[in-house]
C-alpha cells in the first residue's frame, strides 16, 4: 500500500472518528449525553453527518477486507482471522464497558451475556461487520474467488433490503445492522475489487469532472432532505434517498483522496478509539455532572472530545507496550510471542491488522 494511499484512506479514518466520538458525546436523545434540545446546534451538527458516519466507517472497512478467498480453506483462514480483529475485542472490551457501566450505575450483572449475542451499546458494528465479512468469505470460495462479482450481485440484494426498517424483539448478533451496513461495506469492497483507486487517480484533471456531479449530486440530496416535508421526500434512515445520500457521500471523499496529517496520524488508531471512547466520555460525564455542575455544554463537549480521543490513544499505546496477549484480547491484533518491545510505541495500523 502507497504512501499517498495510506494517507487520504487514514485521512478517512481519522474524520469517521471524531464524527463517532462527538455523536456519542452529544447523545442519539435528548435524554442521552449532554442532554440537550432537538433544536441545540450541537445535535443539528450531529443530525447532519448521520448519512455519513457509520457509512464511511463501513465503506473503508470494505475498502481494506481482502474477500478474494477462492477455496473454503481459503475463507476459513479469513474468517479465523475476523474473528480474532473483531470479537476478541468484543468478549474483553465489551466485558469491560459492561462491568464499569454496572458498578458505576448498579446494573445488574445477569445481563452481560447481552453484550455477546445481542445489539450492544456501540459494540454493535463489530457483529454486524464480522457477518458481511464471513458471509462475503465463504461467498467467494463458492464462487470460486470472483470477489467483484461477488459484491455487485450482494449489492444488488443488499440495497432493497436497506430500505425495510426492521424491528425483531431481540436482535440476534445486530443482524439487522448488517442489513444497515451492508451497501456501504459492499460499495467499498467494490471500489477495492474493480481497482477504481487506479482508475480515478488516471483520469487525472478530469477527476474535477467526477467530484463535480458527486459534489452537485450530494447538495441536491442535502436540499432534499433539509426540505424533505415540504417536498413529501421521504428521508429517514431506511429510505432509498438516504441510501443514495450515504453512498454519494463515500465515493465522493475517495475520489476527492483528501490528506489532512491530522486526521491521517488518527486514522491508525480509530479502531482503538472506536473501542474505548465511551467508556472514556461517560466517565468523564460521570465526574462532570458531580464535580463541575452547570457548565457550558460546548466547553463539556470540548473537553469530553479530548478525553474520547486521547485517552484510547494511550490505552492503545500502553497495549503495545504490554504483554502481547493483552494487544491481542483487546485490540485484536496478532499474537507475537516474542514480540520486540519498541522504544517508541508506533500506532496501530488497522489496516494492516486486518
Amino acid at each position: 500500500m502507497s504512501a499517498t494511499r495510506l494517507a487520504y484512506i487514514e485521512t478517512l479514518r481519522g474524520l469517521a472518528c471524531l464524527l463517532l466520538v462527538s455523536w456519542h458525546i452529544v447523545g442519539e436523545h435528548p435524554t442521552d449525553g449532554l442532554h440537550l434540545a432537538l433544536d441545540h446546534p450541537l445535535r443539528l451538527i450531529g443530525d447532519f453527518f448521520l448519512p455519513l458516519r457509520m457509512p464511511l466507517f463501513s465503506f473503508i472497512s470494505g475498502y481494506v477486507f481482502a474477500a478474494a478467498a477462492a477455496s473454503f480453506g481459503e475463507a476459513g483462514r479469513t474468517i479465523a482471522t475476523k474473528a480474532r480483529r473483531l470479537l476478541l475485542p468484543l468478549v474483553f472490551v465489551g466485558a469491560a464497558h459492561f462491568l464499569l457501566r454496572s458498578a458505576a450505575y448498579g446494573h445488574d450483572l445477569a445481563g452481560l451475556w447481552k453484550v455477546y449475542f445481542t445489539s450492544y451499546e456501540h459494540f454493535w458494528f463489530l457483529q454486524a461487520t464480522f457477518l458481511i465479512m464471513a458471509g462475503l468469505a465463504l461467498a467467494n470460495a463458492a464462487a470460486g474467488g470472483r470477489p467483484l462479482a461477488v459484491a455487485l450481485f450482494a449489492m444488488a440484494v443488499a440495497a432493497p433490503l436497506y430500505l425495510i426498517d426492521w424491528h425483531l424483539e431481540t436482535n440476534w448478533f445486530s443482524i439487522t445492522k448488517v442489513l444497515y451496513l451492508a451497501p456501504f461495506f459492499l460499495l467499498g469492497q467494490i471500489f477495492r475489487t474493480a481497482n477504481l483507486e487506479a482508475r480515478i487517480a488516471a483520469l487525472g484533471p478530469r477527476r474535477a469532472w467526477l467530484l463535480a456531479g458527486l459534489g452537485a449530486l450530494i447538495v441536491a440530496l442535502v436540499a432534499m432532505r433539509q426540505t424533505g416535508e415540504t417536498f413529501g421526500a421521504r428521508f429517514d434512515q431506511y429510505s432509498a434517498l438516504m441510501l443514495a445520500l450515504s453512498l454519494s457521500l463515500c465515493a465522493f471523499f475517495f475520489a476527492l483522496r483528501w490528506e489532512n496529517k491530522w486526521l491521517a496520524w488518527l486514522g491508525p488508531y480509530s479502531y482503538a478509539i472506536y473501542l474505548f471512547h465511551v467508556i472514556f466520555t461517560a466517565g468523564f460525564r460521570f465526574f462532570e455532572v458531580r464535580i463541575m455542575h452547570e457548565q457550558s455544554p460546548y466547553m463539556i463537549w470540548a473537553l469530553s472530545m479530548v478525553v474520547g480521543v486521547a485517552a484510547p490513544i494511550l490505552v492503545a499505546r500502553a497495549l503495545k507496550r504490554g504483554p502481547p496477549i493483552l494487544e491481542t484480547l483487546f485490540l485484536g491484533v496478532r499474537y507475537a510471542r516474542n514480540k520486540p518491545q519498541p522504544a517508541r510505541a508506533a500506532a496501530p495500523s488497522v489496516a494492516r491488522a486486518e
